[in-house]
């Protein structure tokens, strides 16, 4: 059980499309949108359609079908927009639907698997895959089906009669034996004792070679497969099921097809009889604890059912079923029902084993049936009912009516009949009845590879690892490295106390469990993890290099151990849609990366970070945790592809042709109106431009599709300008879901044109929801006849605030802000920690505490807050009309400003312009009550700024602010000072001038005589004394002097490299000012550091 795919399965890209609606006699109509504009459909006319062999005309299974090509560039946006999105669905002339995108995932070898419902219509679902330039598909809504398939040299979309397909052959019963003594000591993974793990069934398909020919060859035929499988995982999620399929492995078996369902069923399960003894052998080595076969013929269907809840089912855990069938009528999902103990509905077969409420539920009335029943009810009711890929359950419902019955309701109705009892009142709830035998379903295979340390501490030998492979009670141990199927589990007294190490390389494993007291070191390479990562109290992760990635299809979580750290650490593949909820507190040493399309839950825990925190989108959803950032030197907070140029269309296509001609409108866009493109002959300066024509009075040109977000701002510039004067124009932009003038919602900006000369028009926007829009750029004529003339369209992104709960920057931590950030809850810069927001913007909704530095540096020519959010304040510059250029703002929280504790406001502002002021501005300071020392009040506080060696005097207050220049009513309290012609170091007091110097530099990190690592080291010093610059020195003579002092210009710290082990340093910084002041920290004390001697510290840890 408990795996993932197998890294021999051979899978690209896939794409596949299920959708799901309505019925024989529908109770809706399913939304029918028309297609404006060529090329935005996913599907196109085909290439050559002499190539296409039509369906027989006879068939009954197909109502309607056409060739088509595959319109590949949208699936490829779509790939790189892995968030929600949208698609057309252009099935038929008559028929084009939306889907919108629930989930993305990665296929097996670097395909994806999208995964999404039908835009408006309830019960259904989108599922994609694609694969070589091959689609596979099936498109449904209650009533309808279509499928899409590749015939070899063309693609084809059909109209499935799902009724025609017809229905399975009745489960064949096996009333398992119960456990023997050696199957119920054969102990299970040890990942699937683990409360919370969603159970996983390993399943395995194979296929025939006439399946697959039919199918349009091997990868047409594994795009079904994966098609088969997504549904049946959507049908579970639909139906609130715990268990999720696995496809363990994929292959094509040596078999020739008899057209007999039951004999195929028989050969698949018996061993050593001659026939399909690969796919036994197959089964063990990938430990699938489900097999599926497909055929091209046969019957739709057919599996063993198991009647009592036992592992002795395992060897009949088989099943068989067609293409046409396991594709048309959710065939597979069906059939693997009946090897994990469900039955058809009450009316065809009224069995009471395993449960009484096992089965499946028709309901004439509703027109409709879940998975495990037949239409035989509605069909006897005088109807027909279409199936929705739903398992039954009573607590959901389809157009107001029940999807099941309580499994506390009557099992006392009768197949074949609907009296006395209603067969549609009998317990029913296939959902209950799944979540109860998957903790048997999900053991009739092991999957756990367990470490022994046979031979050696390495990760990638064989010898080191034992799994046993085949049934309960009769297995076989074998060795080998942990495939991505594989759960490993690293007990706590391997041979010779050998732990794993993984030094380089990638190896990988689906969940990893350490107990209590093991050991895991890793310090270089890659650990991709595809399930749950587990340790036990007591257990050690030693994260000193390398990646570990988490890139499960699934669900996933991270609980590690108090003590465990990881170096870099990954969350996603890049590409699918992918939830990994932390599951402990974590310790990165390294970066914390989360990819595009990813999620990380941080619950309530608390995430140390030491290196880079990069998160790629909306993809940390923070929740009540905490992100401690405490590395030791300088670290970033990124969000990566935060801005992007979407649009930069100069219509380049028309420059230097003549005017006019649609042959010079750019690809995908669309016109409403007389529009053309060319090079305007009486205006050269702009090359090529679009033209509307001189008698349209309302015209339309409409951009291609671009995937926007609504946690992302958007802008949007054009040139515009009347082709003659004697005319006034409107030009207008717009957007909307659809190339076409009712579509256009919104107005983003509006200008008047008059004139010929050029002229540009910016506006700003944001969506309310995610999805593809245009834009629409109109032009009305209010009076006059002109030409109008359109170039230089652009489209630029910026996204949203990098979203934290609690925020902390550790003592030490140099954290640069790269985007603009929100804490939801508390932000807290530590002492000795420094937040430099650069030019970005931030918010805290709760509380910003400030015990170190804040930094920030942006442009000011007009009136500009500082490091102010909430409560806190910070600082308001107003340059009263100079332009101060780029300004660094400073503010030291909780901290004497002088050399004597206590005498002025804990809180010490520095402001350094970029050109000196000419002239005084005016300065508001803000600070909170805890600031204030004992014996001051913020009634009586003054303003005074550093000159040198001396104090300003009190600084003139702006009495037209507040009470005299204060605001104390309420915090933050503040003080306003104007006519401040010189911009350095300020402090607040009241009861006079500070009698101390501006505060005595000081050295703050590593402490003296600390025990350093010597692979990166940063030093800090306090830098309250506004320095012009500083210098260090460091060396390995303890002599108090300095053979070459270096410059850390402006910032109060520096990072050393490369350091030798086991070595002691000594270290000094100084401050240099205007009039060549120079000051020595701590007086002149030299502080010492020793590195780590790296033998003595890490060797230990791979023979513990």
């Amino acid at each position: 059980m408990s795996s993932i795919t197998h890294t021999a399965v051979l899978f690209r890209f896939m794409l596949f499309i299920v959708l799901i609606g309505a019925s024989v006699a529908p109770a809706f109509a399913a939304p029918i949108v028309a297609q404006e504009g060529p090329g935005t459909g996913l599907f196109l006319p085909p290439s050559d359609s002499k190539q296409w062999t039509p369906p027989a005309p006879d068939d009954p299974v197909i109502l309607r079908a056409r060739p088509i090509a595959i319109n590949w560039p949208v699936l490829e946006a779509e790939q790189n927009t892995p968030q929600e999105s949208r698609l057309l669905l252009n099935l038929f002339e008559d028929l084009t639907l939306t889907a919108v995108l629930d989930r993305l995932e990665a296929g097996y070898e670097g395909g994806f698997i999208w995964q999404g419902h039908l835009e408006g219509v309830e019960m259904s679902e989108v599922l994609l895959a694609a694969n070589q330039g091959i689609l596979a598909g099936k498109i449904a809504w209650p009533g309808s089906v279509y499928t899409i398939r590749y015939s070899g040299s063309e693609h084809e979309i059909a109209q499935i009669d799902q009724v025609a397909l017809g229905s399975g052959l009745e489960p064949i019963p096996v009333d398992s034996a119960p456990l023997t003594t050696a199957e119920s000591e054969t102990p299970a993974d040890a990942s699937a004792k683990a409360s919370g793990y969603r159970p996983i069934v390993d399943l395995m398909v194979v296929y025939t070679a006439d399946a697959r020919s039919a199918a349009g060859g091997t990868t047409a035929m594994h795009n079904e497969i994966q098609m088969m499988v997504a549904e049946g995982n959507m049908a579970y999620a639909n139906s609130d099921v715990n268990q999720r399929f696995q496809l363990v492995y994929m292959g094509e078996v040596a078999y020739t097809e008899t057209n007999n369902a039951s004999l195929d069923l028989g050969r698949l399960r018996t061993p050593d009889d001659g026939f399909l003894d690969e796919a036994l052998t197959w089964r063990n080595t990938y430990h699938a604890d489900t097999v599926s076969m497909i055929t091209q013929t046969g019957g739709c269907g057919l599996g063993y059912v198991m009647t009592t809840v036992s592992s002795g089912f395992e060897d009949t855990a088989f099943n068989v079923g067609t293409r046409t069938c396991f594709i048309g009528n959710v065939g597979m999902p069906h059939e693997q029902g009946h090897n994990m103990g469900l039955n058809h509905d009450w009316y065809l077969n009224s069995n009471l084993n395993p449960f009484p409420f096992a089965h499946g539920y028709a309901y004439p009335a509703g027109q409709f049936r879940t998975i495990m029943a037949y239409n035989t009810l509605c069909t006897a009711s005088g109807t027909s009912c279409t199936t929705l890929p739903y398992f039954s359950n009573p607590a959901i419902a389809y157009n107001g009516a029940p999807m099941g019955v309580a499994s506390d309701g009557p099992i006392n109705c009768v197949s074949g009949q609907t009296t006395p009892v209603d067969p549609t009142t009998c317990a029913a709830d296939n959902r209950l009845a799944l979540n109860m035998t998957a903790a048997t379903v999900t053991q009739f295979r092991n999957g756990q590879i367990t470490w022994t340390g046979a031979v050696s501490s390495d990760w990638q030998t064989a010898a080191n690892w034992t799994i046993p492979l085949g049934r309960p009670g009769a297995t076989t141990a074998s060795a080998r490295v942990p495939l991505n199927i594989d759960s490993v589990y690293i007990p706590a007294s391997p041979a010779g106390g050998r732990f794993p190490s993984i030094s380089g390389g990638s190896a990988r494993a689906f969940h990893v469990t350490l107990a209590s007291g093991a050991r895991l070191q890793m310090s270089g390479g890659s650990l991709e993890v595809y399930g749950n990562w587990t340790e036990d109290a007591g257990a050690i992760f030693s994260g000193q290099g390398g990646s570990v990635i988490f890139k499960g299809a699934l669900e996933q979580s991270i609980s590690p151990a108090s003590g465990s750290y990881f170096n870099d650490l990954v969350i996603g593949d890049g590409l699918s849609t992918q939830l990994i909820s932390a599951g402990a507190d974590l310790d990165v040493n390294g970066d914390l990366t989360i990819q595009s399309g990813a999620a990380l839950l941080g619950g309530s825990f608390t995430q140390h970070v030491a290196g880079d925190f990069n998160d790629n989108g909306t993809s940390f959803s923070p929740e009540t945790s905490t992100v401690i950032l405490d590395g030791s030197g300088a670290q970033a907070l990124k969000r990566l592809n935060t801005s992007a140029a979407l649009l930069d269309e100069t219509f380049e296509i028309g420059t230097g042709k003549d005017c006019c001609s649609t042959a010079y409108i750019p690809p995908g866009w669309v016109r409403y109106g007389a529009w053309y493109g060319g090079t305007w002959s009486i205006d050269l300066s702009h090359g090529g431009i679009l033209v509307q024509w001189n008698n349209v009075t309302d015209g339309w040109m409409f951009s291609p599709a671009f995937y926007l977000k609504p946690d992302v701002n958007y802008s949007s510039a054009f040139d515009f300008r009347n082709g003659n004067y004697g005319a006034v124009k409107t030009y207008s932009l717009h957007i909307g879901r659809m190339q076409s003038s009712g579509a256009m919602t919104q107005l983003v900006s509006t200008g008047t044109g008059s004139s010929t000369t050029w002229a540009t028009q910016n506006g700003a926007f944001s969506v309310a929801e995610a999805g593809y829009y245009y834009l629409g750029f109109r032009v009305q004529t209010t009076s006059g006849t002109s030409y109008a003339l359109l170039d230089n369209v652009s489209l630029d992104a910026q996204a949203d605030s990098l979203l934290f709960y609690n925020l902390e920057i550790a003592p030490g931590a140099l954290v640069t802000q790269h985007n603009s950030l929100l804490a939801k809850n508390d932000l807290t810069v530590d002492s000795g920690g420094l937040l430099d927001v650069g030019s970005q913007d931030f918010g805290v909704d709760g509380r910003l505490s400030n015990h170190g530095l804040l930094r920030q540096q942006t442009g000011v020519s007009q009136e500009k807050p500082f490091l102010g959010t909430g409560s806190y304040g910070g600082l308001m510059v107003n340059p009263n009309g100079q332009n101060l250029g780029m300004t660094r703002v400073q503010i030291l929280g909780s901290q004497d400003c002088t050399t004597n504790p206590g005498e002025t406001v804990r809180r010490c502002f520095f402001i350094t312009p970029e050109i000196d002021p000419s002239s005084a501005s005016t300065l508001t300071f803000f600070f909170s009550a805890s600031e204030i020392p004992d014996g001051q009040t913020c009634s009586a506080m003054e303003v005074y700024r550093s000159e040198g060696a001396a104090w300003s005097a009190a600084l003139a207050r702006d009495t037209s602010y507040g009470t005299q220049g204060r605001s104390c009513a309420a915090e933050p309290y503040s003080i306003r000072v104007s006519s401040v012609g010189g911009l350095s170091a300020f402090v607040l007091k009241s009861g006079g001038a500070p009698s101390g110097a501006l505060a005595t530099l000081f050295k703050a990190a590593p402490n003296h005589d600390a025990m350093v690592n010597p692979k990166s080291l940063t030093l800090f010093w306090n830098s309250t004394t506004l320095a012009e610059g500083y210098d260090y020195c460091y060396d390995m003579t303890d002599d108090g002097e300095c053979d070459s002092w270096q410059s850390s210009a402006a910032d109060p710290f520096v990072t050393l490299n490369n350091l030798e082990p086991g070595v002691t340093y000594y270290w000094q910084v100084r401050a240099h000012y205007s009039g060549e002041t120079v000051v020595y920290a701590d007086e002149g004390s030299w502080w010492s550091f020793t590195t780590e001697d790296v033998h003595e510290v890490f060797l230990p840890l791979l023979v513990k």
